[in-house]
């Protein structure tokens, strides 16, 4: 986060006063220790994105129990907490639509987790207006944050690291690893310094995979088609 970190924010929100909710931790990329980091800091559990039905609903009952005073569920979700949706995301029916009314997608290239996807569209209900809604943010997230990463690089570091750290976290809900592990192989090699101003390569391939990702989440929502988003 800008500023300061969610630990950091735990922090401060203790010096508040009396925590009256449970707070939990919300992060992009799931790492070996991360829960235990997080715990040990004093917050309440731990979640990874992008969030599942199944998650999220495990993690609602345990911070329900905890504020009603019943105690903990026994059986914690193993670490990291990132359950994927159990039903089948795409099965077609007819018109090229699965039987929620969602645009079965070429994914042959794996730009998106169909199944991480599966879990959002439960979550939403497999309602289209708020499916289309999530999207739109998120698809200007990606058309506007990429070109703004290229045009920074070169002169604002701090800028650009900011712009890459919001994307991560954007392309994680739609399980979008290709783009995620570019903009991470990215983030590295500027922490590292290891670009010696050789990136264009690089960031031709971010902004290829990003109109590619953008294309099939359009598509998936009937985004283009009503022109939701231009």
């Amino acid at each position: 986060m800008p500023v300061m970190d969610g630990v950091a924010a735990w922090i401060e929100i203790k010096k508040l006063g009396e925590q009256t909710a449970p707070i939990v931790a919300l992060t992009a990329n799931a790492m070996e220790g991360d829960r235990n980091k997080y715990i040990e800091a004093g917050m309440d559990d731990y979640i990874t994105k992008p969030i599942t039905f199944e998650a999220l609903e495990v993690l609602l009952a345990k911070c329900l129990m905890q504020v009603e005073g019943k105690g903990q569920i026994q059986e914690k979700p193993s670490e990291p907490t990132s359950i994927v949706a159990t039903d089948d995301v795409v099965v077609e029916v007819n018109e090229g639509e699965d039987e929620n009314g969602l645009i079965i997608i070429d994914n042959s290239d794996g730009l998106l987790d169909l199944r991480k996807m599966g879990g959002l569209e439960k979550l939403m209900k497999y309602k289209i207006e708020r499916l289309q809604k999530l999207a739109e943010k998120s698809i200007r997230n990606i058309e506007e944050g990429v070109p703004r990463i290229i045009n920074s690089i070169k002169n604002d570091m701090d800028a650009c690291k900011m712009e890459i750290h919001t994307l991560k976290g954007v392309v994680q809900v739609y399980g979008a690893h290709e783009l995620g592990e570019l903009m991470l192989k990215l983030e590295d090699a500027i922490v590292a310094d290891e670009l010696n101003g050789n990136f264009d390569v690089l960031l031709d391939e971010i902004s290829s995979v990003g109109v590619k990702t953008v294309k099939l989440i359009k598509t998936r929502y009937k985004m283009e088609e009503e022109g939701v988003v231009g």
